[in-house]
C-alpha cells in the first residue's frame, strides 16, 4: 500500500497444510535492500527457492553494476524468472514494493507465470484476497503519512485474516521511507493471548458429535470468532470418520 513518499508491505506469519497449521513464524516478506522489499505467497518450498534465486541475482547485479537495483528493474527481473519456468512454474504470487530514485512509491504484483500488474494505490495476494480487496478499498486514501499508512495497512490485514481460517497467527508490517525501513510484528488472531476453545456439548456417540457441530456452526455464523468454526469443523470431521468406520464394519 502506498503513501506520501512511503510504501508499506504486510503479511501474516502462518504456514499451513490446508487446515493444519505447521508453523506460526513463516517468513513471507524478504528484504532486497533498504528501499526494496518483496512479498511472496504460495507453496512454501517455492517461496524459499524463489527468494534464494533472487538474492543470488541481486548480489550478481550489485557486483556488476556497482549500485542497488531499481524497483522497476527488479520487477522486470522477477517477471522474467517466473516466465522462464512457465511450463513448470513456481506456485507463487509475488508482490514487489519500494521507492525509486525520486522517492516515489512503486508497486507491482504478478501471477505464477510472471504476468505483471502495476498500480499506485495497493495490491493484494494470498488466500484471503477477496477480504483484503474489500478492506483496502474501504480504508485506503492517497498521500498518507508513514504512521497513518502503518495503521491503515495493519487494520486491513488483521480484519481480513480474522475472517479467513487459512490466514493469521500474527503479522509482519514493514514501512519503507526515504530514511529507511521499519519492521513491526503484530499479534493477531490466536496470538493475542492464551485462549481456550469453547467447552464441548455434553453427549455421547454420533448424536453428541452432530449436536456439537450444529452448535458450532450456529455460533460461527452469529459471531466473527473462529473458535466456534473450528469446533464445528472438528466435530463434523469426527462424525465423518465414525460413519466411514461403520460402513467398513458392515
Amino acid at each position: 500500500m502506498t503513501g506520501k513518499n512511503c510504501v508499506a508491505i504486510a503479511s501474516d506469519t502462518r504456514l499451513g497444510l490446508q487446515q493444519q497449521t505447521v508453523s506460526c513464524d513463516f517468513q513471507k516478506v524478504f528484504k532486497m535492500h533498504d528501499r526494496l522489499y518483496m512479498g511472496v505467497t504460495g507453496l512454501a518450498t517455492d517461496v524459499m527457492t524463489l527468494s534464494q534465486i533472487l538474492k543470488m541475482r541481486m548480489n550478481l547485479y550489485k557486483l556488476r553494476e556497482d549500485r542497488e537495483i531499481k524497483p522497476e528493474t527488479f520487477s522486470a527481473l522477477l517477471t522474467s524468472i517466473l516466465y522462464e519456468k512457465r511450463f513448470g512454474p513456481y506456485f507463487t504470487e509475488p508482490v514487489v514494493c519500494g521507492l525509486n530514485e525520486k522517492n516515489e512509491p512503486f508497486l507491482s504484483a504478478m501471477d505464477l507465470i510472471g504476468a505483471p500488474v502495476f498500480t499506485n494505490d495497493f495490491v493484494v495476494s494470498g488466500t484471503c484476497t477477496p477480504n483484503l480487496y474489500g478492506m483496502c478499498e474501504t480504508m485506503f486514501k492517497p498521500d498518507m503519512e508513514p504512521d497513518e499508512l502503518f495503521e491503515t495497512i495493519s487494520q486491513c490485514l488483521l480484519a481480513s485474516c480474522d475472517r479467513d481460517a487459512l490466514s493469521g497467527w500474527g503479522a509482519m508490517v514493514t514501512v519503507i521511507t526515504p530514511e529507511g525501513a521499519t519492521t513491526r510484528k503484530l499479534k493477531g488472531g490466536w496470538i493475542k493471548g492464551p485462549r481456550r476453545l469453547p467447552p464441548r456439548t455434553k453427549g455421547e456417540g454420533m448424536l453428541g458429535m452432530l449436536g456439537q457441530g450444529c452448535v458450532g456452526l450456529w455460533h460461527a455464523a452469529a459471531t466473527p470468532d473462529r473458535e466456534w468454526a473450528i469446533r464445528a469443523h472438528l466435530a463434523l470431521n469426527e462424525i465423518q470418520v465414525r460413519i466411514v468406520f461403520c460402513l467398513i464394519w458392515v
